[in-house]
């Protein structure tokens, strides 16, 4: 049995992180049951697996902050959910944790820890813009490095965080990339409008789309008269935006183009997986760049958005042209993309 143990229940799997842990979950399935374990103290539904749900956390907020240790990590899992975590993996003969800040805070367990990282702390709370998130990268620069070296494996979502961890001195670390198992959509309407979808209560996306609705869209409306930008994603209506919409299909089958503003943030943006997986051209920064799929770069628009935007609405032809070449990238699904961590995961039973 594979005990997976998660900060929160992936399901239902309607934002990034919770999408990455079911795709991690369905995939490791080839090697096994799996069960998992939940930390934040409640099941959701509906959760196609065996799912414990650990005791809720009695440290208080204030106690988890005052610690060296990771305050989200902290804040989840004390000494009850730690008792807990113990006796569940006593029954697996492997532990895949989310995330460094879960897996700092585990006990000692007899078989060994693979750690998923959707993101480096060190790098994700820098970019958040607030004097905790600048105190708690402080503190991961201490202790996220101790977490990827007590690991059998940690599992990169790119070839840069890899970088970073095994310069860390990780023993062993492959990178499964985020995936996006939608259907294409069908070429892009004419008049089909500007689509941006994020978690816009986030940092990094936050700034991102205050640029976007500024400076950006203004610029690109001077242009092109009668553009339209639709905003997807909670916090969105505080930008003019739709908020959190439960099915994007529809979404992105009338969008022209995809919009990515952000500049800055941690590991890669499932996102940008998901409209490249649609088929709709990408227009983003060179950070929103890193998290084009290979193959993907050159028929997407990185750097200038207003130029970026107004070409891909003004010129049709072209646009469709760009989504012919979208949808001949071949595109892992999770069995394939997780095929290392799967293979990394067999060794250590052999």
């Amino acid at each position: 049995m594979i005990l997976f143990v998660a900060a929160e229940s992936p399901w239902p799997s309607h934002n990034g992180g919770r999408a990455r842990m079911v795709g991690l979950i369905h995939a490791l399935k080839q090697a096994g049951p799996v069960t998992v374990a939940v930390a934040t103290g409640r099941r959701t539904s509906p959760a196609p697996a065996d799912v414990h749900v650990l005791p809720r956390c009695g440290r208080s907020r204030l106690a988890a902050l005052a610690g060296t240790g990771p305050f989200l990590g902290r804040g989840l899992l004390d000494q009850a959910g730690a008792e807990a975590l113990v006796q569940l993996a006593r029954a697996a003969d492997a532990v895949v944790v989310s995330h460094s800040y879960l897996a700092a805070e585990l006990p000692a367990l007899a078989p060994p820890v693979f750690v998923d990282l959707p993101n480096l702390e060190v790098q994700r709370q820098r970019t958040t813009g607030t004097l905790l998130g600048r105190v708690e990268s402080a503190k991961a620069a201490r202790w996220e490095p101790r977490v990827v070296r007590a690991a059998q494996v940690s599992v990169c979502v790119d070839d840069a965080d890899a970088e970073t961890v095994r310069g860390w001195g990780a023993p062993a670390v492959v990178v499964v990339p985020n995936v996006a198992e939608v259907r294409p959509c069908p070429p892009s309407p004419p008049d089909g409008h500007v689509l941006a979808v994020a978690d816009w209560t986030y940092g990094p996306n936050a700034a991102g789309g205050r640029a976007l609705v500024r400076d950006v869209w203004p610029a690109v409306a001077r242009r092109v008269p009668g553009a339209r930008l639709v905003l997807a994603g909670r916090g969105g209506e505080e930008l003019g935006g739709l908020g959190f919409v439960d099915d994007l299909d529809v979404l992105y089958r009338d969008a022209a183009v995809v919009v990515a503003p952000a500049t800055s943030g941690g590991g890669t943006q499932l996102k940008v997986v998901d409209a490249v997986a649609r088929g709709r051209v990408v227009v983003t920064t060179a950070y929103g760049a890193r998290s084009l799929p290979a193959g993907a770069t050159s028929a997407c628009h990185v750097g200038d958005l207003v130029d970026g935007l107004v070409q891909s609405l003004v010129d049709v032809a072209a646009r469709h042209r760009r989504e012919e070449l979208i949808r001949a990238v071949a595109l892992p699904g999770w069995r394939v993309a997780a095929a290392p961590l799967i293979d990394a995961l067999e060794r250590s039973r052999a």
